[in-house]
């Protein structure tokens, strides 16, 4: 059996990059060529948010039980995980958290492990001149480095080269396409960790435009974060208490879906938004920022949804009125989202990580 290590930072979290591990370690948990660990730098046995198969070769370690400060104490990490990686001799280590670390423990154990990492956002975001350098170093020494849309990946060959080791392939998805949200419920559905890159002070601004002239509608909030409070004052400070609704995180996310008429992401960035992947598979008609990375491959403009040129709070303000208030155009949306494409299979996906992981 190939032994596997995908290192995530904290397994008990609730965040699309920890539903998108747990997926992928329990699909290719079916294949039984796999011996697959998940180790996960902080959290408690017992407290994962996102479960994993109870097959017999899937195993979950947690190295720290609370959190230290992963740069002031960042040898002792790295120490830390490359005795973890060596004395299990792990063949393959899978990760998007801690990739410079990743890296310096690839530079000195070259032919010990392959290492794959994955960028879970995109290569402008942070956008900093330490976060390029970070990305130069590792890319010497990862085999290779897993984006998550085409246009991440031209933009990561052309800032960077290394194009035989820039792979895309998509987040898989488990949700079917053959299950239809209400286009009739007069409700709007956003869902993701509150914090400052999925946009929730745009979200704000443009409630606050069309709260008037919505009033039976309202706007649902699912996700928690570092800045749930601050939030919550905004929300009460501009009086849209009766309009948006905080819904804290549901482990029935999946559920969720079917139950609204329309999907609004403020993002000011994304890597692949698997929110707006499950909203798709759930014929939920989609508004969004023209960001990077991810809304643009699956979003298609004035056809299955919107997408509104970064940052124009008017003009998403505008177009987002528009879906409010005319069902047709609802249905239409909702009737072409189809997932037939083949690049969103979940076997397809599944065959594109085996062949990495095998070659």
């Amino acid at each position: 059996m190939k032994k596997l290590c995908f290192i995530v930072y904290n397994f008990n979290h609730s965040g699309g990059m920890e539903k998108v591990n747990s997926i992928l370690v329990n699909e290719l948990a079916t294949h039984q060529e796999y011996d697959i660990t998940l180790l996960s730098l902080f959290g408690d046995i017992g407290n994962e948010f996102f479960k994993l198969s109870d097959k017999s070769n899937i195993n979950i370690k947690y190295l720290f039980n609370k959190s230290i400060n992963v740069r002031m104490h960042a040898k002792y990490i790295i120490d830390t995980i490359e005795k973890e990686i060596l004395s299990n001799h792990y063949q393959v280590v899978i990760s998007g958290d801690l990739r410079t670390y990743l890296a310096k423990i690839k530079k000195k154990n070259q032919d010990k492990f392959k290492l794959i990492l994955w960028e879970h956002f995109n290569c402008t975001q942070p956008f900093s001149l330490l976060s390029d350098l970070g990305r130069r170093y590792y890319l010497k020494y990862v085999d290779s480095l897993v984006v998550l849309t085409k246009r991440d990946q031209s933009n990561y060959v052309r800032k960077f080269g290394c194009k035989s080791k820039i792979i895309q392939i998509y987040n898989p998805l488990l949700i079917t396409n053959d299950v239809y949200s209400d286009i009739q419920q007069k409700r709007i559905l956003t869902i993701g960790r509150i914090e400052y890159q999925k946009g929730y002070d745009k979200l704000i601004n443009i409630a606050k435009v069309i709260a008037g002239e919505c009033k039976d509608w309202s706007w649902d909030i699912y996700g928690d974060g570092l800045e749930i409070e601050k939030l919550k004052e905004r929300i009460a400070k501009e009086g849209l208490n009766n309009f948006i609704h905080l819904k804290g995180k549901s482990k029935a996310i999946d559920e969720i879906y079917s139950n609204y008429s329309i999907f609004a992401l403020t993002s000011r960035y994304e890597g692949m938004p698997l929110v707006l992947l499950e909203a798709y598979a759930h014929h939920l008609p989609m508004i969004s920022f023209d960001c990077d990375c991810g809304p643009s491959e699956i979003i298609r403009d004035c056809e299955n949804g919107f997408l509104i040129p970064c940052y124009d709070e008017c003009g998403y303000a505008i177009k987002l009125l528009e879906l409010i208030k005319d069902e047709k155009l609802r249905t239409d949306f909702s009737n072409n989202c189809n997932l037939s494409v083949r690049e969103f299979d979940l076997d397809y996906i599944l065959d594109q990580w085996m062949e990495l992981i095998n070659a």
